[in-house]
């Protein structure tokens, strides 16, 4: 399920509306190097808020190791396994302000997700280079838990308006590089 809205912030604003507390995780960053991450558990005890910027935010990111093809969302994923683990029923994921452009690969592995073809954590540089894709553990791991993404912006995977062409530039991208994770994208669609 999608739905409008999402951005950094989004944790501290639910908590503050429906109770509950924010936690902390060491995970995986944008650069595989371990960073803590924030993520919030709702009142409820049941629904779990994960910012994928607090794991693969540009912030996390020095500005002079600015590395577009090499980052990870494997983060992500480590994020929401811990919402998983803790109890959340219900995972509300809000999308926007990250270093990273590997089409969620890395956070899908994090889930056990099998992309062949790929070393692990997946890097936006070589998602095209995935042969096959299993999805079952991934699957086992969710065990019914429901997803929904937060997103304020609305823009294809690929192309001249899409991820890598659009935003690619802010994470650091050259043009050159922009294209070159638009390819690898391109491929891993068609999957």
């Amino acid at each position: 399920r999608v739905k409008r809205g999402g951005s950094a912030g989004e944790a501290d604003v639910l908590v503050a509306a429906r109770g509950g507390t924010i936690r902390t995780r060491r995970v995986t960053g944008p650069l595989g190097e371990s960073v803590d991450a924030r993520w919030a558990m709702l009142g409820d005890e049941r629904t779990a808020v994960v910012e994928v910027a607090a794991a693969v935010g540009p912030g996390l990111v020095p500005a002079g190791r600015r590395a577009p093809l090499e980052t990870t969302t494997h983060g992500v994923g480590e994020l929401i396994l811990e919402a998983v683990r803790t109890g959340a029923r219900s995972v509300l994921v809000g999308l926007g302000g990250t270093a990273t452009t590997d089409g969620g690969v890395g956070m899908a592995q994090a889930l056990g997700a099998v992309f062949t073809g790929l070393d692990r954590p997946a890097r936006g540089v070589t998602v095209g280079d995935t042969r096959a894709v299993d999805l079952s553990r991934l699957a086992k791991a969710l065990g019914g838990v429901e997803l929904t993404v937060l997103r304020d912006v609305d823009n294809p995977l690929t192309g001249s308006a899409g991820a890598a062409r659009t935003y690619g530039p802010q994470k650091g991208a050259t043009e050159a590089e922009a294209r070159q994770l638009d390819v690898a994208l391109v491929r891993l669609a068609a999957m």
